[in-house]
C-alpha cells in the first residue's frame, strides 16, 4: 500500500500526544568492478546540502501494559509485537500482538505451542506475520542449539503455517526478515579453506509458497526492491545482488561498514572509526536496472553499531543522545531529529521502517512490582522546506 492511498486517520490518543524536538547540527559471488563516485558527506564540495527541516508527523502514540514488549514490525497502518501479558515470565514472550494504527485496538494472533517456549523473532509484511518460537531458553553451552519452528500467520483470516523447522536442535535463523512479501533468512555458514565465505540464504514468497535458496558472499541478508544486500564481515562492504540473480554489486562503501540494512529502495550502514566505540552513518539508493551502485552520503556522526533502518527518503540510527531520525534525497540531506532522547529510548524493543513511517517504544516510569507501560510510536518522516 503506498503512502499516499494510506488512511491518515489518527489513533486519537497519539495525535495531539506526539511533540518532537527538532535539533540543528552535525550529527558466493565475486562483486562486478564498479564506477565510484567521491563520497559526499553534509557539507562537503559537491554534496547534498543541509538545507532542509526533517519533521515528523504523528500518526500513533498507544500505551501497552504489559511485560516484555519488543521485536516491533511496522507494515501499513499495522504494529506487530511480541509480549507475554501481564506475566512476567522471566523476561521471554509468548505471544504475537497486532495493533490497528487507526483504531487503537489491539489482538492477540499467534501464541507459542511449546509448553515453555518463546517467540525469538517476528516480521511482518502486508496480511502476515512471521514469528519464530523455540522449546526453551537457548543453552549457551550448548551452543543455544533447541527446536524451534518459523511459522506465517496471516492477520485478516487466521491461517498459519510453519515454513520452516529444525531437523535436530540447532540455533534458530537470526534475524528473520519480511519485505516486498519475501520472507528472507541465513542458513548454514559456506566455509572455503577454512575460512568462512558466506551463508546460505532462504528466501520464501509469500504469494506462491516457493523457497529458493542462495548463497550470499556474506552476512546479515536484507531485501528490497528486488535485491539481496549483506555484508562483508571480512572486508567491511556492502554488496547487492539481484533476487534473480546475476552478479554482486559493491556498494559505496569503503571499510568498516557493518549491519546493512535495506528498505524502499535504500540500504544504509554503520562504518566504524579506528578505535573508537562509535562511528558513522552511511545511506545510499540500490542500483538501478543498469546495475550500477550509486553514490553514498553521511547521515549520521557520532552513532554506535547496533541500530540503523532506512525508510522512503530517511535513515533512523542511534545517535550519541537517542534515537535521530534525517531524511535524504537526490539533492538535499535534511537537518538532524532528534525522535526520542536517552534513557527513555528502548532501543532494544526494535525500531522498524515502512515507507515514510518509522515505529519505536518509549519507556514509562513504572514501580518495580507493576506491569510495565511502553508507549508504541508512529511517525511519519518528512521534509519541510524553509
Amino acid at each position: 500500500m503506498s503512502p499516499g492511498a494510506r488512511s491518515r486517520s489518527y489513533a486519537s490518543a497519539g495525535a495531539v500526544a506526539l511533540c518532537i524536538a527538532l535539533l540543528v547540527g552535525g550529527c558466493t559471488a565475486t562483486p562486478a568492478a564498479q564506477p565510484s563516485a567521491a563520497r559526499p558527506s553534509p557539507g562537503q564540495s559537491g554534496a547534498p546540502a543541509a538545507t532542509q527541516q526533517t519533521v515528523a508527523l504523528p500518526v500513533a502514540r498507544l500505551a501497552v501494559k504489559q511485560h516484555n514488549v519488543g521485536h516491533l514490525s511496522l507494515s501499513g497502518d499495522r504494529l506487530a509485537f511480541t509480549s507475554s501479558g501481564e506475566v512476567w515470565r522471566h523476561g521471554t514472550a509468548d505471544r504475537v500482538m497486532v495493533m490497528d494504527l487507526v483504531s487503537g485496538k489491539r489482538r492477540t494472533v499467534a501464541r507459542t505451542g511449546y509448553p515453555n517456549g518463546m517467540i525469538v523473532s517476528l516480521a511482518a509484511t502486508g496480511d502476515h506475520v512471521v514469528w519464530t518460537e523455540q522449546v526453551r531458553p537457548g543453552d549457551p553451552d550448548r551452543g543455544f542449539a533447541v527446536p524451534w519452528r518459523m511459522h506465517l500467520t496471516n492477520v485478516v483470516t487466521g491461517t498459519d503455517l510453519v515454513i520452516e523447522q529444525s531437523p535436530k536442535d540447532s540455533p534458530p535463523p537470526q534475524p528473520v526478515v519480511a519485505r516486498d512479501g519475501l520472507v528472507v533468512w541465513e542458513g548454514q555458514v559456506v566455509w572455503d579453506d577454512n575460512q568462512e565465505a558466506g551463508r546460505t540464504v532462504h528466501a520464501y514468497s509469500i504469494a506462491d509458497r516457493r523457497r529458493t535458496v542462495l548463497t550470499l558472499g556474506g552476512a546479515g541478508a536484507d531485501v528490497s526492491q528486488g535485491w539481496f544486500t549483506y555484508g562483508t564481515h571480512w572486508l567491511g562492504e556492502v554488496h547487492a545482488v539481484p533476487a534473480t540473480g546475476g552478479r554482486a554489486v559493491r556498494l559505496d562503501s569503503h571499510g568498516g561498514a557493518v549491519n546493512p540494512a535495506a528498505a524502499a529502495g535504500r540500504v544504509a550502514w554503520f562504518e566504524a572509526q579506528p578505535a573508537r566505540d562509535y562511528g558513522t552513518i552511511w545511506t545510499a539508493r540500490l542500483p538501478g536496472s543498469d546495475g550500477v551502485a550509486r553514490a553514498a552520503v553521511q547521515v549520521g556522526a557520532y552513532a554506535t553499531a547496533d541500530l540503523c533502518v532506512p525508510g522512503e527518503g530517511f535513515v533512523v540510527f542511534h545517535g550519541s543522545d537517542g534515537l535521530v531520525a534525517r531524511t535524504v534525497g537526490d539533492t538535499a540531506v535534511g537537518e538532524r531529529l532528534l525522535l526520542v532522547a536517552e534513557p527513555r529510548a528502548m532501543l532494544s524493543m526494535g525500531v522498524s521502517s515502512d515507507g515514510d513511517r518509522v515505529a519505536w517504544a518509549e519507556a514509562e516510569q513504572n514501580d518495580w512490582d507493576e506491569v510495565p507501560t511502553t508507549e508504541l510510536v508512529v511517525a511519519e518522516i518528512s521534509t519541510a522546506h524553509s
